[in-house]
């Protein structure tokens, strides 16, 4: 269980206010320019309530990005119960939980991964996803012997794919909802691009 559920409703509640009146800031005005009197007033609370919970506005930028990736990965564990298959018609319910996680906080996400761009915030991403496949591949094909490609060439392949589309859904404002953009990414990882845009696969020649 990620440390924010363990949180009173209340401090919860401030919390979520602060790092709102952040990401808001961010998005208006940058990230470097801003004071912890901005965020403060933006929030409706006083600074004497901010130190309470952070030291600076780095802490607090730092502690939220921990608190939405803990999120993140509760909502996937919770939600990954079907068995692990190669069917995209069956979209993996914790990448359906990934997706709509992110739709819940799509502000904070576009501002993190897009307009402000934060590299570690983006590699908190890459390794939780990176867990995942690396946890499914295992599952689906245990031989390494097997592999046609190096499995770190496969799974990074996989990762940066899945980053890459996030990125884009979140510039678009989400064109597709979260189990479509699932069942696409499947068909993309079980097929390949070549064979999503009608060409044939060497098996099919």
């Amino acid at each position: 269980m990620s440390k924010n559920k363990k949180l009173d409703p209340r401090v919860k509640r401030t919390r979520a206010a602060l790092r709102d009146a952040l990401v808001s800031l961010i998005e208006e005005r940058g990230y470097e320019v801003l004071t912890v009197q901005e965020i403060t007033e933006r929030a409706g609370l006083n600074r004497a309530t901010f130190y309470l919970h952070y030291q600076d506005k780095h802490d607090l930028l730092e502690q939220s990005s921990n608190e939405m990736i803990g999120d993140l990965r509760d909502g996937m564990q919770a939600a990954n119960l079907n068995p692990v298959t190669l069917d995209p018609e069956q979209p993996n319910e914790a990448l359906v939980a990934l997706y709509e996680k992110i739709a819940e906080q799509e502000r904070f996400y576009r501002v993190m991964m897009v307009h402000k761009g934060d590299f570690s915030f983006t590699q908190q991403m890459r390794q939780m996803i990176y867990s995942l496949m690396n946890e499914r591949l295992t599952t689906l094909q245990p031989d390494v012997e097997r592999y046609k490609v190096p499995r770190d060439v496969i799974l990074n392949y996989g990762v940066s794919a899945y980053i890459g589309v996030i990125i884009w859904w979140l510039q678009n404002d989400m064109p597709y909802p979260p189990r479509r953009m699932v069942t696409y990414m499947g068909r993309l990882m079980k097929y390949g691009p070549f064979s999503a845009v009608g060409f044939p696969t060497p098996d099919a020649q």
